[in-house]
């Protein structure tokens, strides 16, 4: 019989078939006996993309009349890349020191025990009382003080370092960063070679002019110019802000000087850019070398230690998180006995959407390729988007390029016609060359859309608003012109142009609700998720009535319920009752008070659930016209009492939320608004058929339109220090 190969790769672009090309692979090798089903492990990253890969292999070995094959494709390994670790920690728990059944920590949990080990770590103090020094400052997007952003870049730290194998190499790693840093920061002079020069500069300058320079200048904003350049040069001049504020350095550099001395005096503006030129000297000073050696080293160390505190805590408690499940399997397969016998298990790996590995997860992929098990590895180095989760497409293109001979391209793209294939294809020959493999259009209709239309802004007062009203008015026009038609896979067909078939692509939600009002404004439906999750109505009416279960004495979730659709009564009645001590005319108080009196006996998500029951909630809801995101809503509140009752009792109290009863829980429940996302409302799964579609770059991944208008492609993409970047030397894969 023969063998299968021991590598095969295939670079799929968009819309090139590749779960096609997957499919057929394996029910090929299944058929030709190479493979037995039960012995497939393929991974990819999300739970819907596995399903669907399951269930496609199970139609192609039907369809081959392979029935047995297709039943026995459920014992295989065919799942997400935590799932697959999950698996293998079970199957080998002894081996791995853990326990088989280990709690899964949630998000929240983890976030609350990795902080309260940063808030134990005396090394920060060093940056965290001068933190405006090192760049950190009140963030008025997000609102996070200067603390905060410095708690964060910790957490970043430490999930980069867990990324390419938590503490280990230490030493090592501290010392190739500090290297790196003096190395790109190039040679330096003694730091009183460059400081006396220019605060003797200043000096010249302040004696001569001691006074703001406000009146010589005409308009607005060249005396708010000098006036801030005047306070800088006294700060200068009054402390030794030269010796540590390298920030002052900079404004120095940038003090308002004129082409010509029409308003400036002539010798103002001599001293003015001697002071420039000396500050200008910043580069070579040895202090911002220096800081940013230390700010490396504290974020570094500061991570490391944070690392050794939460794993501690974790094996206390039986605990994993996600990075866990690829962690500790990656070490389970460096047992040779374990490694060897794992790979036995298998006859082939297919590794989907390989783009979006990060070095963690290739790490434990590859031991058992290594060990000799076959694999399939299929991505697009072009669609890796997942960067904020430390994907890495390095290691895609690394592969591809020492291992070209086993490369199988697609290059065919059976979604969009010729004429967008060409801009396609344009644009990444430009962005890729060599590496770029050109699609031929292969869809089976002939599209009577144009290919691209492009909305160029120019000139001032351009900002996210003007540009959501020129996209809207477009969108409106293409809707509104009945000659419109999309071609519909389902009919095979074409028909005139709905809301559903356009999408408009952003990047960050905020600047999709520019969109959302202003489609909205002119009367085009838009589906988008939403905030307000918290302040959404049936959620209210939740939290009230659990509120009353808590504390039936609260007046208040009393008064709330009686005045809506569940009571009788009105605001001013209703206070006029409460104010005279008497009882609202309300059953539902009964039916509360009742599970109160039960509340010590029941769990948070028993007590939820009885609740909602009490306030027929989902019947009240069923009627409203936003009934679908009622639910959804609804049903999230639901599960975040049963992530609490799940929730480790340490890792909350380490947040400031002690017991497991329903107060803790409603206590707890305002502070999940606060996490990224913590007041988005769910999506509810209702179909709109007239609904323009508003969705993230990242969440469209994989979802397709007829029309996509991609929205902030002028958005400056701009470094951050320091860098958190993962570097390879000499990596062969």
């Amino acid at each position: 019989m023969s063998r299968l190969p021991s590598l095969v790769m295939v670079p799929a672009g968009a819309g090139s078939g590749k779960t096609y090309r997957i499919k057929e692979q394996l029910a090929d090798w299944v058929e030709s006996g190479m493979v037995r089903p039960d012995r497939i492990a393929a991974v990819t990253f999300t739970e819907t993309a596995a399903s669907e890969l399951r269930n496609r292999i199970r139609t192609t070995l039907m369809a081959r009349d392979r029935i047995e094959d297709a039943l026995r494709l459920d014992q295989s390994f065919i799942t997400t890349i935590h799932g697959f670790g999950n698996r293998l920690l079970v199957e080998y728990a002894f081996e791995a020191q853990c326990c088989p059944a280990s709690r899964l920590l949630g998000e929240d949990e983890e976030g609350l025990l990795l902080r309260k080990a940063i808030a134990r770590i005396e090394r920060i103090e060093s940056i965290s009382r001068r933190l405006e020094l090192f760049g950190y400052r009140y963030d008025f997007v997000s609102q996070t003080d200067s603390a905060g952003l410095f708690r964060n870049r910790i957490l970043e730290c430490v999930q980069m370092l867990r990324v390419i194998g938590g503490d280990l190499h230490r030493s090592s790693r501290l010392g190739h960063a500090l290297r790196f840093i003096e190395q790109t920061y190039g040679p330096t002079e003694a730091a009183d070679v460059l400081t006396i020069p220019l605060r003797r500069s200043i000096g010249r300058l302040l004696k001569k002019y001691p006074t703001c320079m406000r009146d010589f200048v005409k308009s607005d904003s060249a005396k708010t110019a000098v006036e801030a350049d005047f306070r800088w040069l006294q700060e200068a001049d009054g402390t030794s802000a030269l010796d540590f504020n390298w920030l002052l350095w900079k404004k120095l550099q940038e003090l308002k000087v004129f082409k010509t001395d029409k308003q400036l005096p002539a010798d103002y503006q001599d001293l003015a850019r001697e002071v420039k030129a000396h500050a200008g000297e910043l580069c070579t000073h040895p202090g911002p070398l220096a800081d940013a050696q230390q700010h490396a080293a504290v974020l570094l160390e500061s991570a490391w230690d944070a690392l050794a505190d939460y794993a501690q805590r974790k094996r206390d408690r039986g605990i994993i998180d996600y990075t866990d499940m690829i962690d500790l399997a990656r070490q389970l397969l460096d047992i040779p006995e374990v490694r060897e016998h794992a790979a036995r298990r298998f006859d082939c790996l297919v590794i989907d959407e390989f783009q979006d590995t990060n070095p963690l997860q290739f790490s434990l992929l590859w031991r058992l390729h290594q060990q000799g098990v076959p694999a399939l590895v299929v991505g697009d180095v072009k669609q890796s988007i997942m960067g904020f989760q430390s994907a890495d497409p390095r290691l895609m293109r690394s592969l591809m390029v020492q291992h070209r001979e086993q490369c199988q391209p697609l290059n065919s793209n059976w979604r969009s016609q010729a004429p967008l294939m060409e801009v396609v294809n344009a644009i990444g020959d430009r962005m890729f060359g060599d590496h770029y493999t050109r699609l031929v259009p292969q869809a089976p209709f002939t599209s009577q859309l144009s290919a691209l239309d492009a909305i160029s802004f120019e000139g001032k007062g351009i900002n996210a608003k003007v540009q959501a009203q020129h996209v809207a008015a477009r969108i409106k026009a293409i809707l509104s012109d009945n000659r419109t038609l999309v071609y519909d896979p389902r009919l095979k067909q074409h028909r005139p142009v709905r809301g559903e078939d356009i999408a408009i692509l952003g990047l960050t939600h905020n600047r999709l609700k520019t969109y959302a009002e202003v489609l909205t404004a002119i009367g085009i439906r838009s589906q988008l998720e939403q905030d307000g999750w918290f302040s959404s109505r049936p959620v209210q009416l939740l939290y009230h009535g659990l509120s009353l279960v808590a504390d039936p004495g609260d007046r208040h979730a009393a008064l709330y319920l009686a005045v809506t659709e569940l009571g009788n009564d009105d605001l001013s009645s209703a206070t006029a009752t409460l104010m005279k001590g008497e009882r609202l005319n309300l059953p539902l108080l009964d039916l509360l008070e009742t599970i109160a009196n039960d509340q010590d006996d029941l769990g948070v998500e028993e007590l939820v659930a009885q609740t909602i029951d009490a306030m027929a909630l989902y019947d009240v809801i069923s009627t409203w016209p936003d009934a679908g995101q009622a639910r959804a809503n609804l049903l999230r509140f639901q599960a975040e009492a049963d992530a609490f009752v799940k929730a480790d009792r340490e890792a909350l109290a380490g947040g400031g939320f002690y017991g497991a009863g329903l107060k803790t829980f409603l206590a707890w429940l305002r502070r999940i608004l606060e996490e990224k996302n913590g007041d988005r409302q769910p999506a509810p799964h209702v179909h709109d058929e007239e609904a323009v579609q508003l969705v993230t770059w990242h969440a469209a991944k994989g979802m397709e339109w007829p029309i996509v208008v991609v929205t902030t492609l002028d958005r400056d993409v701009k470094g951050r220090l320091p860098s958190l970047d993962i570097a390879y030397t000499g990596l062969t894969l």
